[in-house]
């Protein structure tokens, strides 16, 4: 990238350094080090993962069509996000509601942080004028502009017309993140196009998780991003190597499209379920077009996630939702699991 201003990030060690850590199907030999497991030496699993997760990096490649040497690993996707500003400089730009994460780096690393706030009057929708306000926020002054679509938390989808706008002022100075951890609620169309976009531009970084759609937040722990070979590799030298980890987890799940487009449809499903019921009450109100596992509701006179609590459904408070006026609209962050606990929620909706 080279008109971005960099920071001096940590230099990977030397590749040769890590030849013992590495395994190698077609090695005979058994290497003595002290990475190995003490209780069964021999087994694979006991053995770190290959610092440069290559096999998985060969999968990603495969799926999204693009360069390996375009792909950076991370532990899930905030690994990747705590990087960012110790490598790019540059005040933060999003648009609320939005990944709280954002915000918290923006704290951390005392940057300043332009949020172009979208309208509830318009159901949250990113629009012409959400746009306008990010641009106008890139002026000649290097910006992060960060935004997750599929959004968390109103799991609408930016759309790739806003994208290519957004793009085109980025190759200017700025940098663009797509923080998409949801994006694969969207349709695999949809992220191979967002992968082909990050992959042909310089200043464009899409995030992607195996922990949401494919639902492998308890085994593994690995995420990475698509982008130039330039921030591929900033990102790289800068990680931790043993962080991530579940591999060859990720790499069945990456190879079984089947569970993805099921996790889809599911989702898809329990949305319409849920919108059926909080269209039948006019004590609810609910964000509208999520294409994820989300589910954004609020009581129009009470405190629904209260409401909720106390009747054993566990929720997520999102106060800092607000309203034109700065008011809080106490909508309630609800994740749509198995059929039972939606059916469950269902049910207690309905009596309200």
């Amino acid at each position: 990238m080279k008109e971005l201003e960099l920071t001096i990030g940590m230099q990977r060690f030397n590749e040769e350094s890590f030849e013992s850590y590495v395994h190698k199907s077609e090695q005979k030999k058994v290497k003595s080090d002290l990475s190995l497991g003490v209780l069964n030496p021999e087994n694979r699993s006991s053995r770190y993962s290959d610092p440069n997760f290559t096999r998985f990096k060969n999968e990603v490649s495969k799926y999204l069509d693009v360069n390996i040497n375009q792909i950076s690993i991370g532990s899930g996707i905030d690994s990747t996000l705590e990087i960012l500003p110790q490598i790019f400089v540059g005040d933060i730009v999003i648009s609320s509601p939005e990944f709280p994460r954002f915000k918290e780096l923006g704290i951390r690393y005392n940057r300043e942080i332009h949020d172009v706030s979208r309208s509830n009057n318009n159901n949250f929708e990113f629009d012409d004028s959400t746009i306008e306000g990010i641009l106008e926020h890139m002026n000649e002054e290097q910006k992060i502009v960060m935004i997750s679509t599929s959004n968390n938390p109103t799991g609408q989808v930016l759309s790739l017309e806003y994208i290519s706008q957004l793009v085109d002022r980025a190759q200017e100075r700025h940098f663009l993140v797509l923080d998409m951890a949801y994006g694969e609620f969207a349709g695999v169309d949809y992220v191979n196009e967002v992968a082909k976009i990050a992959s042909e531009n310089e200043n464009v970084l899409a995030l992607f998780t195996m922990s949401k759609a494919r639902g492998l937040a308890g085994k593994c722990r690995l995420g990475y991003g698509i982008s130039s070979k330039g921030i591929a590799k900033q990102i790289e030298d800068y990680r931790l190597p043993f962080t991530p980890s579940g591999e060859s987890v990720a790499i069945r799940s990456l190879k079984n499209p089947y569970k993805l487009n099921r996790a889809i449809k599911g989702a898809r499903k329990k949305q319409q379920f849920i919108e059926s019921i909080v269209d039948s009450n006019f004590n609810l109100e609910m964000v509208r077009n999520s294409k994820t596992n989300i589910a954004l509701i609020r009581g129009t006179s009470f405190d629904l996630g209260d409401y909720l609590m106390t009747h054993g459904i566990k929720t997520s408070p999102h106060p800092w939702i607000k309203d034109s006026n700065n008011e809080s609209l106490s909508y309630t962050r609800i994740t749509l699991g198995n059929w039972w606990s939606v059916r469950k929620l269902g049910n207690r909706l309905k009596k309200i």
